[in-house]
């Protein structure tokens, strides 16, 4: 009996000790889960605040001292956000989204991270397996998280990638399944956004406007909506008032440098700030909307300019480019003797989706391709050229020189449609300058008409604008040209001595 008394009371004890000890569990339990939400919070105010390498130190601190943690998944997907959209560096992003899928599958930030680890894959490469595979992502989301709301995220991004591979058929089946399924998210705004794109390419321009003034009247005043408005008053200006009335008027605004002159400019381009960036003979110099200097860039004269997938400028030069972080790279041509040849003159410059930098080889009528960093790859012989542009699927146009004419280039180099010095509507006698809108149409500056001819992503005419020779807002002498987001037209006229601006 004594003895049954005396196990009574160890056991009794036991359960004692072992409720005190899972009390302190959990009471350290929740003052370690509090602690990292709170690290968390901080983490994400200093990325909302740009300050990135105070919130990305302390998102790759929980990751490490609190793994265990509810937000140790959301810090995972928040570091692969940002390597992916803001340092542009896909290679760590698929490193912490491989890290979240591996061990924390069962999150809720899984399905999102599976969308991310679709995007980054298209953000590395473009090749036929590549596509297969992000599209399997994506699939995967709908698949084994139907209840997510991630779900329309994917549809989303599902039509992107087909969009960006003219697929537009198929895109636009996903962005409708993203803008009916889910109406009151703001991914509909954005399928609805990415399914007029596919509208227009197929040339149904009444549903695409209609669909863009869904976006409007549905999602106002987000930035989607002002988008919209943007891309229904191009569609608008091209194929509505050009019927009866120049598709783009001058209104006298105008842009000119410091001393209230911009002579010069062989390169125009519109980041997404407002501001106007201006490439002349001598300098480098970004106005502000009412033609305030914000910055000028006195070098050894820049050639071209261009942004690379994460928005950054890049800045040919004799010789090779000046990178985003300020650093030179050569640009170096192998020659059939084993030895190499510096790049000189560059006129031309763009930047694709996966980071390859493609430019125009003056000396060998060749569009040459690197990587990244500036090593070779590959030319692809296309013809002398003084003007290389690139637009949202990764088509190129280069403007050739000896018979004036624009050869459209598909992602994998090949000639997708070739705009000739005469066509039906249209003639070019002097053209200096191209440039693309969101929807492909192509916008040819001609300097000898004073004029710009637009052509659809196919290359067929759509309409032509030129202002009258005596009335205000002529460009007699025009030398670059840009769009900016509302599809305004920016013109360099150097008889002008400023930019002048279109609508």
């Amino acid at each position: 009996m004594v003895n049954r008394l005396r196990h009574a009371r160890w056991i009794a004890c036991c359960l004692a000790v072992f409720v005190v000890f899972c009390s302190d569990m959990r009471a350290q339990e929740a003052a370690s889960e509090k602690a990292a939400r709170v690290r968390y919070d901080g983490a994400m105010k200093f990325l909302q605040e740009q300050k990135y390498a105070e919130g990305v130190r302390d998102l790759k601190e929980i990751v490490q001292i609190y793994k265990d943690s509810r937000v140790a998944s959301s810090a995972l997907l928040q570091l692969a956000l940002y390597y992916l959209e803001i340092a542009g560096d896909p290679a760590s992003a698929l490193t912490h989204v491989d890290t979240l899928l591996k061990n924390y599958d069962q999150s809720d930030s899984a399905p999102l991270a599976r969308v991310l680890h679709g995007r980054i894959t298209m953000a590395m490469s473009r090749t036929p397996a590549s596509i297969e595979s992000a599209l399997a992502d994506y699939g995967r989301v709908q698949n084994w998280y139907p209840h997510s709301d991630s779900v329309p995220v994917a549809q989303y991004y599902a039509g992107e990638t087909l969009r960006v591979t003219h697929r537009e058929e198929e895109a636009a089946q996903y962005y409708r399944e993203a803008s009916s399924g889910y109406p009151q998210s703001i991914w509909a705004a954005r399928a609805l956004l990415g399914e007029a794109q596919c509208l227009v390419r197929s040339g149904d321009i009444p549903r695409a406007m209609e669909a863009l003034q869904q976006v409007r009247m549905r999602f106002s005043p987000r930035p989607e909506a002002t988008t919209a408005a943007a891309w229904n008053t191009t569609l608008y200006r091209l194929y509505v008032r050009s019927g009866a009335h120049p598709p783009f008027e001058f209104r006298g605004k105008t842009v000119a440098g410091p001393a209230g002159k911009l002579k010069d400019v062989i390169a125009l381009a519109l980041p997404a700030d407002g501001s106007l960036i201006a490439a002349t003979r001598s300098t480098l110099v970004r106005l502000d909307a009412t033609g305030r200097p914000q910055a000028v860039a006195a070098g050894n004269g820049p050639s071209a300019i261009a942004f690379d997938p994460s928005g950054n400028l890049l800045v040919a030069v004799r010789g090779g480019l000046t990178l985003p972080d300020g650093k030179f790279v050569s640009l170096w041509i192998p020659k059939p003797d084993g030895t190499r040849r510096q790049l000189e003159e560059i006129p031309g410059l763009v930047v694709n989706s996966v980071g390859r930098i493609l430019v125009i080889d003056k000396t060998a009528k060749t569009v040459a391709r690197f990587s990244s960093d500036g090593n070779y790859v590959s030319s692809l012989n296309m013809g002398a050229a003084d003007r290389l542009i690139i637009d949202n699927t990764d088509t190129m146009a280069l403007l050739l020189t000896d018979e004036p004419s624009v050869v459209l280039i598909d992602q994998d180099g090949k000639v997708a449609a070739r705009i000739p010095k005469m066509g039906k509507r249209y003639q070019f006698d002097n053209p200096v300058d191209i440039a693309f809108d969101p929807f492909g149409h192509l916008y040819v500056l001609d300097r000898g008409l004073g004029a710009v001819f637009v052509f659809k992503a196919d290359g067929a005419f759509v309409t032509s604008f030129s202002i009258p020779q005596k009335a205000a807002g002529v460009f007699r002498h025009a030398t670059a040209l840009a769009l900016d987001a509302a599809g305004r037209l920016y013109v360099a006229d150097d008889s002008a001595e400023k930019v002048q601006v279109y609508q």
